[in-house]
């Protein structure tokens, strides 16, 4: 803290208008204890009450969104092992966080998450889809008898090998007589990241709409919310694992295009994968960051992030065009109720004539 690359990394998040700060992050959620402070041995791990002071320095707009433990396992003494607990202490665990950020401390966090990519064969605490949603249905009663206001969200996974999962998980919350407040998905693009890629938000909506429908009722369609509380596009142009284009401009475009798509879908969120990743060694090829990680250079993707949160408005307008995937289109009304259009040609040599209708 205080160092020129804090405080860059810092300012470049404000400036981009990046206002979600999602804790303690990723798969790390379901190996820590929030209440643990970092020391000794793991002083180079970062921990939730390094990342509040992230917060702080970020100042008026940082909005914190928690994922809370479901694996069970977690660390009791500074460099020691992992030690798993009793379903009873991780879900009071999950309680205390809750008590902790909006009772006690007033951060006022509306978007909880209950544990990360649990469904996945990386996963050191996997479980099948309906354990996980059997016992979802305990963290969400005792975290909304803290803060009823709270939402709730279950881990939930669009990629084919998981659809069981998915739809078994959504059949165990109901047969507790729970229905998530809204279904955290994440998506890594594999390929082509132009063109057809960006239907993927529709094509994930469709198949999320289906699923409601079919398990929990036509009525909980739009009512139960999706959050992309992950996302990022890897092996672009090339083969999966090659990240030569990571941060280079057709990252660029797909990720305002793919953002812009979810939310004409309706999606209430998307968190890019990441804001800066200091754990990662190496040279900007395996950066996921927006800004290089000692510089706080930016990246061509971290530029998109001014343009949607400074010229595009918050409500999106619907918007038709007819040149296919070449170039895509995007309205939205601003503060003072004028119409902004993105329009975004995705043709890597083709300069390209428009007419707008308005």
């Amino acid at each position: 803290f205080g160092s020129s690359a804090y405080v860059g990394g810092v300012t470049a998040m404000q400036v981009a208008g990046l206002h979600n700060i999602r804790l303690p992050g990723g798969l790390w959620a379901d190996k820590w204890n929030w209440s643990y402070v970092a020391t000794g041995p793991d002083a180079w791990m970062v921990d939730v009450f390094e990342i509040l002071q992230n917060i702080t320095d970020y100042g008026s707009g940082a909005e914190p969104q928690c994922i809370v433990n479901f694996s069970g396992a977690w660390r009791e003494v500074p460099g020691g092992t992992e030690v798993m607990h009793s379903r009873t202490e991780t879900v009071q665990l999950a309680a205390d966080w809750v008590t902790y950020m909006n009772v006690t401390n007033g951060y006022d966090v509306k978007w909880w998450e209950v544990g990360n990519e649990i469904f996945g064969g990386w996963h050191p605490h996997q479980v099948s889809g309906t354990v996980y949603g059997g016992e979802f249905a305990d963290f969400n009663s005792d975290m909304k008898a803290v803060d009823p206001g709270i939402n709730v969200g279950a881990v939930t996974a669009i990629e084919p090998a998981y659809w069981t999962w998915s739809q078994n998980m959504m059949a165990a919350t109901l047969a507790k007589g729970v229905v998530p407040d809204f279904l955290v998905v994440h998506h890594y693009k594999d390929n082509d990241i132009l063109g057809q890629s960006v239907n993927d938000a529709a094509e994930f909506t469709g198949l999320l709409d289906g699923w409601v429908s079919a398990i929990y009722g036509p009525a909980y369609v739009g009512q139960i919310r999706y959050f992309m509380t992950e996302f990022r596009t890897r092996g672009q142009y090339g083969s999966a694992g090659d990240n030569r284009y990571r941060n280079s401009f057709m990252d660029a475009m797909f990720t305002v295009q793919y953002l812009l798509e979810l939310a004409a879908h309706g999606w209430v969120g998307a968190n890019i994968w990441s804001n800066k990743l200091t754990y990662n060694a190496g040279p900007p090829i395996t950066d996921y960051g927006l800004v290089e990680r000692y510089t706080n250079d930016p990246y061509a993707t971290w530029y998109m992030y001014p343009f949607l949160t400074s010229f595009l408005g918050r409500q999106m307008v619907r918007t038709t065009d007819d040149m296919g995937d070449t170039v895509r289109a995007y309205g939205t009304l601003d503060a003072s109720g004028d119409l902004v259009l993105a329009v975004i040609n995705n043709s890597e040599t083709l300069a390209q004539s428009i007419t707008v209708n308005v």
